[in-house]
């Protein structure tokens, strides 16, 4: 926990640094608005190596992996999206999907466990902060403006995501990606 609070500090004091609003980006079509495809080449799995996973954990990792992606926007990108609060709908994200995020957190932990040594909990907790990091080294590469404008449409779309729209982009995130994990078959 003491890590995933260093880490929102990091993201805060970035945000903190810049001036600039980041220019309205042009209007991506179809699943590059989901997808960003500038950013498809920093997705990674963080799960252990040797494990094969289904499509329950995949979903699942998914989950946490936009989770964090809208975490480290709304810290990074505050006064970057016009008339939007950023940090705000990263809250209120939160709070809309709470009992699905629980159940990801069960559903890695758990996973993790049979894989890992340790409570799941704090496996999932140790998880989290890897893939929170893994984002924060792809805000340092393509800068904080260039990390903004490259999440702009998705951050916009997915914050206000309701259930159903959540499984639909879960859905697509598994087909998308399925082939970055070991399979159980």
């Amino acid at each position: 926990m003491k890590a995933l609070l260093s880490l929102a500090c990091a993201a805060v004091i970035v945000a903190g640094c810049q001036q600039s609003q980041a220019p309205a980006p042009v209007a991506p079509t179809g699943l590059d608005a989901l997808f960003p495809p500038e950013l498809e080449a920093y997705f990674q799995v963080d799960l252990p190596e040797n494990a094969c996973v289904t499509d329950t954990v995949i979903r699942a990792d998914q989950m946490s992996q936009l989770r964090n992606q809208v975490m480290i926007t709304g810290l990074t990108c505050r006064g970057a999206y016009p008339g939007l609060d950023e940090f705000g709908e990263y809250v209120n994200f939160t709070v809309r999907h709470q009992d699905r995020l629980r159940d990801v957190q069960s559903t890695i932990g758990g996973f993790l466990s049979q894989h890992l040594s340790g409570r799941s909990a704090r496996l999932y907790d140790t998880y989290s902060t890897e893939i929170a990091n893994a984002e924060s080294q792809t805000v340092l590469e393509l800068t904080p403006d260039g990390y903004c404008l490259a999440r702009y449409y998705q951050f916009q779309q997915v914050t206000r995501f309701g259930d159903a729209e959540i499984q639909n982009y879960l859905d697509l995130a598994v087909d998308r990606r399925r082939n970055a994990y070991r399979s159980c078959g």
